[in-house]
């Protein structure tokens, strides 16, 4: 799935509303491009069983407080761009055996950014042996 368009210029919101899933299993691939979003609303679910998401600069992920994000093993996160980002106010749940982060190409990586919400809450949850693991580029280098 691609959400905006690099040749064009062509940006695009693309949101998960109350109830709904968007599942990326193993060999799907998701592309973010600049000025887009992929927004999982308050009651939606981003689940990640495999695959790739790749944002570029200028894109991002967005999870509403009261959206999760469901980290399996075996999934890639690229932020590509000193901004492109990861926007959490919800709950990131990494599974067991997975190692959460983020990867990038070029000169510079993404970050992310923790939301505010409304009411106090859990950012992450974590099954069996997972990992949280956030390297940069060295100190200049933003990620969280």
């Amino acid at each position: 799935m691609d959400i905006g368009n690099s040749t064009s210029n062509r940006t695009a919101n693309v949101s998960f509303e109350n109830g709904t899933k968007l599942i990326l299993n193993d060999f799907g691939l998701t592309t973010i491009q600049s000025g887009s979003k992929l927004i999982v609303e308050d009651g939606a679910e981003l689940i990640l069983n495999g695959g790739m998401i790749q944002v570029f600069d200028g894109g991002e992920i967005v999870i509403k407080p009261g959206g999760l994000l469901r980290y399996e093993d075996g999934v890639t996160i690229e932020l590509n761009g000193n901004d492109a980002q990861l926007a959490s106010g919800g709950l990131i749940h990494v599974g067991n055996d997975a190692t959460f982060g983020f990867t990038w190409q070029g000169a510079e990586s993404g970050y992310l950014r923790l939301l505010k919400s409304p009411q106090c809450c859990e950012r992450f949850s974590a099954g069996t042996n997972a990992m949280i693991k956030l390297e940069g580029k060295g100190q200049e280098d933003l990620i969280l």
